[in-house]
């Protein structure tokens, strides 16, 4: 169990680097299997996190009506700008 946290950390990680470097494209990245991946963490962890939000801002998706995020839900932009990583 503790193998497969480290390798969704270092997958979120990697794929956070990717995705503040633009060497991936934001619609490409907002596919169902990403959102799959996302959302079958059995913790959504802290990288995580920063991949959900750094999408829903570099894509524009802020119209989604809601969006769970940890034990809240974010529904604005203006919420996600209050996240403690911005």
């Amino acid at each position: 169990m503790q193998c497969r946290k480290t390798w969704k950390n270092t997958f979120a990680h990697l794929f956070y680097f990717a995705l503040i470097n633009n060497l991936i494209d934001y619609e490409r990245a907002l596919n169902k299997l990403t959102l799959k991946f996302i959302y079958n963490a059995q913790k959504i962890n802290h990288a995580i996190t920063k991949i959900i939000i750094t999408l829903i801002l570099r894509t524009n998706v802020t119209q989604m009506k809601s969006f769970r995020i940890q034990k809240g839900v974010l529904t604005t932009e203006k919420d996600l700008l209050r996240h403690p990583f911005f």
